[in-house]
């Protein structure tokens, strides 16, 4: 899932897939010298999925027979904007940010060029413009990122929608924290978060999200007991709305197996890890992006405890998956992962070769100037070094 904390991907210093779903860029997109991709484990989604039943109401046949033609083309221009947003949120989940941008745009001029725009429009207006300021966000465009969660503010406004001015509160948190500016962004999400618990109009769903928010925080200031015990609020609340097996549970628990996983605590993370995979697959499916990064998640956790085996097993159920949706990046940095795992064995042969498969998906991802392939390359040639091949090594 994604949201204010889309993915943001990097590679670290410690050789491990790092699959953060939150979004938080830690360089994004890099593979640093161990060649090892940084996929934050966080991942957190309030964005909203349309359906046919979105805007439907319990009108009956009779008030049906009433609609007139003015009615008829609001229902299809709300029908194509739908489309254009699960489009985008598609792309966006799959890290086609330029795509997800184009349907998003789309939708904007559509909506501009009506000349009374109903309520039901206007909260699509909101969502798409929301949904646009994280792209931007995650393109480090921060200013961009803010001119339009001011639009979506003012639309807010207009609608004189409680929960919605909290969204823009928590999206500018969103971006100081894409920023690294963590104390910033708290500040922002406490702000929402009081103001959700006291209104009357805020229901079980967003005082959940709110939770998850801090939790995401406090994460990343280390502070993990604070984390876990927003982690458990959230679960709490996303219990009185969800059944065990439904996508936002599956979030949370991959985001407390993270907590636990940096916090040292590797049996707790690997067992919160399960349970987000148990929640997740009757919802996702088994080629899910999200179940990618779970299992990403728990590669990382298996490296840790030096089961090497295990750690690849978990990047190949990841890669395959990857590999089904065309994320070259995240297929970038699989194979970088691998490859260090390899290394880690002493299988040297194995390790230049997913090294290779990395640079080939690399270039895709990243163009032929990326610094994150000088990394790789350099990778190479220490283990041709270490194999005495030194002319492989020099070129």
């Amino acid at each position: 899932m994604f949201d204010e904390y889309n993915q943001g991907h990097t590679v670290d210093g410690d050789g491990i897939l790092n699959e953060d779903g939150d979004g938080f860029p830690e360089d994004s997109g890099v593979i640093n010298h161990d060649g090892i991709a940084d996929d934050d484990e966080i991942m957190h989604d309030d964005s909203t999925v349309y359906d046919d039943s979105t805007f439907s109401d319990d009108s009956t046949d009779d008030e049906a027979s009433g609609i007139d033609e003015e009615n008829i083309d609001d229902e299809d221009t709300i029908n194509e904007l739908e489309i254009l947003y699960n489009q985008g949120q598609t792309n966006e989940l799959n890290g086609n940010h330029d795509q997800a941008l184009s349907s998003y745009n789309q939708a904007l001029h559509q909506i501009e060029s009506i000349e009374q725009i109903t309520e039901e429009i206007s909260h699509l207006h909101f969502d798409f413009l929301i949904r646009i300021s994280d792209i931007y966000k995650k393109q480090n465009q921060s200013s961009r990122a803010n001119e339009f969660i001011e639009k979506a503010q003012q639309v807010a406004n207009k609608l004189e929608d409680e929960e919605k001015i909290n969204e823009c509160i928590d999206s500018l948190g969103h971006v100081k924290a894409w920023e690294g500016h963590f104390h910033q962004a708290l500040e922002y999400y406490q702000n929402a978060h009081q103001a959700r618990l006291e209104s009357d109009m805020c229901d079980v769903w967003e005082i959940a999200q709110s939770y998850s928010n801090l939790a995401s925080t406090y994460f990343r200031l280390g502070q993990y007991e604070d984390a876990i015990a927003n982690y458990r609020e959230t679960l709490d609340n996303q219990l009185l709305v969800f059944s065990d097996c439904h996508p936002d549970i599956a979030v949370t628990y991959n985001d407390m197996g993270s907590v636990y996983r940096d916090y040292g605590k590797y049996d707790e993370a690997l067992a919160m890890y399960q349970k987000s995979i148990q929640a997740g697959l009757p919802g996702y499916g088994e080629n899910h992006p999200e179940v990618a990064l779970t299992y990403g998640n728990m590669g990382k956790v298996y490296y840790y405890q030096n089961k090497y085996d295990d750690a690849i097993s978990m990047y190949n159920k990841s890669l395959q998956i990857r590999l089904t949706n065309q994320n070259n990046l995240e297929v970038t940095k699989l194979y970088a992962s691998m490859a260090s795992v390899y290394e880690k064995q002493g299988t040297h042969d194995e390790a230049i070769l997913m090294y290779k498969k990395s640079l080939e998906f690399g270039l895709l991802a990243l163009g032929n100037d990326h610094p994150s392939l000088a990394t790789t390359y350099n990778d190479m040639g220490l283990i041709y070094n270490e194999q005495r091949k030194y002319n492989e090594a020099l070129s």
